[in-house]
């Protein structure tokens, strides 16, 4: 028969050690069962932690909110919950349980690797060169044919086209027959075992960074230098070993609206006293210095440095005046002894459930300005003027066209820091799993054995040959170089 790949069970079979002190541990590692068992837990423990707030990610009180839905029951939530912290539920990622897990399945893939890595490598670099009569005959993919040459030359010819379609092909006598036996993508046999060890190789990035990794938040005021910031899911904040400055802070809107279409930051990164660092940050285009990570992730307003521009028109006379405050002390409209005053800013105006105006947020999503209309004769009139809304009007009978036109004030920038020392780890680790399962669905290892014996003036020239994967294309394969070698044969005839 043609030669085969052994099947697993046979590979097991050969490799596996016989009556030696770690046999049982061998058989568990690299059975099935446990691999897939192992898998079943992994998954397990990560939905479990998808779905319950992690220590290191977010609040974990949010939990217990979660059980009381679940069970409708404060007193059957609140002993879930204890349970649930005791083994460790909000914080899987770091539990005993896990990392063993994740070292069985290691230990799995190293053994059923070890394991079967001897046969494959027989198969690779000590191929049988001459097949036996049977292999011939029930060999799914073969030919027979004759050419009038002699029997070297024609090895020759024979190599050659086997050569010019890819193969590397090597050459052996017996029984007075001329052997040859022709390989390509044998290294696609390796592909399983490169998937497999990127697997463990992900694992130790991932440990990495949960050992060794942090994330948090950091905000800067502009103009301000800091290296404080609060690592997610703590309640103090941390230092890092320098200081981060905040030179510029800049929103750009789309036309027309509160919007952001783009904000980005400037930022010096300022270590032993020296400025060593200064970038242009944005989305997706963080900094980088010594390993940790700087994102744009937010910003907001402070409230300090607030400059806000009224636009006063007097509808007598139809002059407009720019009236820039930057505090509560009222100005005089020119030539109407009518004087305003701003009395506070609301960045995002809404009313609360009392009516009453407020802000939902720092953002200056909706900007709205509160001003006293201090008359000549002592009365004020109170007026919100709607920056996004100008047409909008909440007091009537004023003496003066008054809109909202400007609102500035120091803000800060939101930044994402990130220290993950197994990042790159994971991405070589994911790159050779790419590589891997590339070669093991993609590649395969395609053979052909050539039987060459001289009979009666001709040589008689016998093909066969297989592949571990895509059959029907290599049978394709197979037929042209059949019909290369017919077309020899021709030619000679």
């Amino acid at each position: 028969m043609v030669q085969e790949t052994p099947t697993p069970a046979a590979a097991d079979e050969s490799a596996a050690p016989k009556n030696s002190w770690y046999s049982p541990l061998v058989t568990f590692f690299s059975s099935v069962h446990v691999a897939v068992i192992t898998l079943i837990l992994l998954a397990t423990i990560s939905i479990i932690g998808t779905v319950l707030q992690q220590e290191n990610i977010g609040d974990v009180e949010d939990n217990l909110r979660l059980l009381q839905q679940f069970f409708g029951d404060a007193g059957r939530a609140q002993r879930a919950y204890d349970v649930a912290e005791k083994i460790g539920f909000f914080n899987l990622y770091h539990t005993w349980y896990f990392y063993t897990l994740l070292s069985v399945l290691s230990v799995s893939l190293i053994v059923c690797s070890l394991k079967r890595l001897p046969t494959t490598w027989r198969i690779m670099a000590r191929p049988k060169v001459e097949l036996e009569d049977a292999g011939f005959k029930n060999s799914p993919n073969r030919r027979a044919l004759s050419l009038r040459q002699p029997a070297a030359e024609a090895a020759a010819a024979v190599s050659g086209i086997l050569a010019k379609a890819g193969y590397r092909v090597r050459e052996g006598e017996r029984d007075g027959a001329r052997h040859l036996f022709a390989q390509k993508g044998a290294y696609s046999r390796l592909g399983i075992y490169v998937t497999h060890f990127s697997i463990i190789i992900i694992f130790i990035g991932g440990i990495l960074g949960s050992l060794y990794g942090f994330k948090g938040a950091m905000n800067i005021v502009e103009g301000e230098t800091t290296d404080e910031y609060m690592p997610r899911g703590g309640r103090q904040t941390a230092r890092l070993p320098f200081q981060v400055r905040c030179d510029d802070f800049n929103v750009d809107y789309y036309p027309g609206s509160s919007r952001p279409k783009d904000f980005y930051s400037r930022l010096t990164v300022v270590d032993g006293g020296r400025e060593v660092l200064k970038e242009r940050i944005e989305v997706n285009s963080p900094l980088k210095y010594k390993g940790i990570w700087f994102y744009q992730s937010s910003y907001g307003d402070t409230g300090r440095g607030l400059t806000a521009t009224i636009r006063a028109v007097d509808p007598k006379s139809g002059a407009a005046h720019d009236l820039s405050f930057t505090d509560r002390t009222p100005q005089e409209v020119p030539g109407t002894q009518v004087r305003v005053q701003l009395q506070r800013i609301y960045p995002d105006f809404t009313m609360d459930e009392n009516r009453q105006p407020t802000s939902r947020s720092n953002q200056p999503r909706n900007p709205v300005a509160q001003v006293g209309v201090l008359l000549p004769d002592g009365r004020t009139q109170v007026a919100y003027l709607f920056k996004l809304r100008p047409d909008l009007k909440t007091a009537r009978d004023l003496p003066l066209d008054l809109s909202f036109t400007n609102v500035e004030s120091l803000q800060y920038t939101g930044l994402q820091v990130v220290h993950d020392p197994g990042v790159w780890v994971i991405w070589t680790g994911c790159s050779l799993m790419v590589l891997g399962l590339w070669f093991a669905f993609f590649v395969s290892h395609r053979r052909v054995w050539v039987r060459l014996r001289e009979e009666g003036g001709a040589t008689a020239v016998a093909l066969a040959g297989n592949a571990n994967k895509n059959r029907e294309t290599f049978g394709e394969e197979f037929e042209k170089l059949g019909d290369a070698v017919q077309a020899l044969a021709e030619a000679r005839a």
